[in-house]
């Protein structure tokens, strides 16, 4: 019985490490090609950039609900709303500024993006961050679990060493 539930257990753990390890991947796959993409852009007006920017944030958002089952219910509602924040100001901006105009208003109006930005990242890293905290505060339980359950183990062989020698 003993042995079934710790075989269980690695199986879950080993699964779960698969699955933030692909998810990893993923993400650096995903960013590097918005490095990629946003090098190789020239010849495009800012509120462009701006929606293919927040196209990613919708895509991480809208993943498969497997994928995002440590996150809260709450996660995709946010992402969203900051990307839809994201598509506003984009619209929001009358005149499109070419990519190698660089003025202070055009600054101004990629800050508030940037932020944005920077905001859906800080939220995913405090959401993964918390899942960690989470998953090690089972993992020192169950650590503790097994250490007690050994601990009774060698206090009752003890004891029946004990009444061995008496009887």
């Amino acid at each position: 019985m003993d042995s079934f539930l710790l075989e269980a257990h690695k199986k879950i753990v080993s699964s779960e490490i698969k699955q933030r390890n692909k998810e990893k991947k993923l993400s650096k796959a995903e960013q590097a090609s918005l490095n990629q993409d946003q090098e190789s852009d020239t010849g495009c007006s800012t509120s462009e950039k701006i929606l293919e920017v927040s196209n990613p944030v919708t895509k991480i958002s809208a993943g498969a609900p497997g994928q995002n089952s440590h996150r809260k219910k709450g996660a995709e509602n946010i992402v969203q709303l900051i990307a839809d924040g994201i598509k506003d100001d984009a619209q929001s901006s009358d005149k499109a500024i070419p990519c190698d105009v660089i003025s202070i208003e055009s600054l101004n109006q990629n800050s508030s993006t940037d932020s944005l930005l920077s905001l859906a990242q800080l939220f995913d890293k405090a959401d993964d961050a918390e899942y960690g905290a989470i998953r090690a505060n089972q993992e020192e339980i169950l650590r503790w679990y097994y250490y007690g359950k050994e601990f009774l183990t060698q206090k009752a062989v003890k004891i029946y060493i004990i009444f061995e020698k008496i009887s």
